[in-house]
């Protein structure tokens, strides 16, 4: 599973929502999974927001006016106190992010992206998102020394030499993505880019695999599971993001088969 939040900072209500969007207007605690997934009512794709959250207390869970409240890390912990195994911790990189009217700190110009498993050993196709290398360093058989980081896991190197040959210039994908926002003129909200869910579907499915997106919102997940050869299951609670998602997806296929 591969979980995007976006941050929040603790507003006066009477000034509007909290966020850097003005998007969230709540204070998730750590031991609760279920009830942090479940306020997060609209999209992940792009919506997070609602007018029915319980209004911010300045100083519950210790936070103060104007605190960042750490929303992606405490929903990482909860999920973790509630069974799941946290794999990586992921920086998204926007080289062009939404502007800010701050003066007082910087704009924010990233998002986490948490991969989670549900048992200590999974699918994951590290090859299928692997990088250029970049090293200069040869190794003893003549390739880049980063090719050979390619075939670790957690448990150790895997495969043989003539394994990582097959690999050439490539090295492990690092956990700093840096993807470019991309602008989806249906929504007046900002859906992530389709690279984004395209990455993190090769790397934990296969060819013909079922890809679930539970907050489908404008379909970025459901397109780029498409445009890979998945199934995808999209769940939308506000049928205007539905149908929104449906003709997104299919104008895309069109404009492939064309």
């Amino acid at each position: 599973m591969f979980l995007n939040l976006g941050d929040s900072y603790v507003r006066n209500l009477k000034k509007g929502g909290s966020g850097p969007n003005g998007k969230h207007d709540y204070i998730p605690s750590y031991g609760d999974a279920r009830k942090i997934m479940s306020e997060s009512k609209g999209s992940s794709d792009g919506v997070v927001g609602c007018g029915d959250r319980a209004p911010v207390r300045v100083g519950a869970e210790g936070l103060k006016q104007k605190d960042l409240m750490m929303v992606p890390a405490r929903a990482a912990l909860a999920l973790q106190a509630d069974g799941w195994y946290l794999r990586s911790d992921i920086t998204w990189v926007k080289p062009n992010p939404m502007p800010e009217s701050v003066t007082d700190r910087p704009t924010s110009a990233h998002e986490h992206v948490f991969m989670f498993s549900k048992s200590e050993r999974y699918f994951y196709d590290s090859s299928a998102i692997a990088e250029p290398s970049v090293s200069d360093h040869k190794s003893g058989n003549g390739f880049k020394r980063d090719s050979r980081l390619s075939y670790q896991d957690d448990n150790g190197p895997r495969g043989n030499d003539e394994q990582w040959d097959k690999l050439g210039g490539t090295r492990n994908a690092r956990n700093v993505w840096t993807i470019t926002p991309q602008p989806f003129k249906e929504a007046h909200f900002a859906t992530f880019p389709p690279a984004l869910a395209e990455r993190c579907i090769l790397a934990g499915s296969r060819v013909c695999d079922i890809v679930l997106d539970p907050f489908g919102g404008a379909g970025t997940t459901g397109m780029a599971a498409d445009r890979l050869n998945r199934w995808a299951y999209l769940i939308e609670i506000n049928p205007e993001y539905a149908d929104m998602a449906q003709r997104r997806i299919q104008a895309d296929r069109q404009k492939r088969r064309c």
